[in-house]
């Protein structure tokens, strides 16, 4: 893993775990990934592919600019370990 950062489309921190939306390789329509590594300048996400040939739940990978993502909505972020705890406070 680089120490550089990566920026989204709307120039917000990429971070490792991060939900990310994208469009689909070879395709048209927007899907949710996880962001699971970075090289120099690039961002590795993975995400089910279960509208062509793959079988439900098939998973792959991409390797993106991160300028073509954009992360999701907060509701869509994974929480912290702490976050139930913190929603008890």
């Amino acid at each position: 893993m680089s120490d550089n950062k990566h920026y989204d489309y709307f120039d917000r921190e990429i971070t490792m775990d991060a939900q990310v939306v994208f469009t689909a390789p070879k395709y048209r329509h927007l899907v949710t990934g996880t962001v699971y590594g970075f090289t120099p300048k690039c961002v590795r996400v993975k995400y089910l592919n279960d509208w062509n040939y793959g079988t439900k739940g098939c998973e792959q990978t991409y390797l993106s600019d991160p300028s073509f993502l954009v992360l999701a909505p907060d509701e869509l972020q994974p929480k912290s370990e702490n976050a139930y705890v913190d929603e008890k406070l």
